[in-house]
């Protein structure tokens, strides 16, 4: 894989306690921002996911009828659950 080269300036506080965790872990420094940036690209995806799925709502939002439906699929699933739990507890 190609690489490019990134120059970063960072507050010595945060700069001693990266060295500090990295060394402990014996990761080197490009090792350490890469797992930071795909953590943060991640969370920025999922970010994105859910302020389009916000919005979707917004525009269109669940009627009374839909949330009551839910609710009772929900309730019912629940309930199933527990019975298949008191199902498979051993007697005493």
């Amino acid at each position: 894989m190609a690489t490019k080269k990134l120059a970063i300036s960072l507050p010595e506080e945060l700069f001693d306690q990266v060295e500090r965790a990295r060394l402990e872990r014996e990761l080197t420094r490009s090792a350490v921002i890469q797992t930071s940036l795909r953590a943060w690209l991640k969370d920025e995806a999922a970010a994105k996911r859910l302020r389009r799925h916000l919005d979707a709502y917004r525009r269109k939002p669940e009627t009374d009828a839909e949330v009551a439906e839910a609710s009772a699929i929900s309730r019912a699933s629940w309930s199933a659950s527990l019975g298949r739990q008191r199902r498979k507890r051993p007697r005493r």
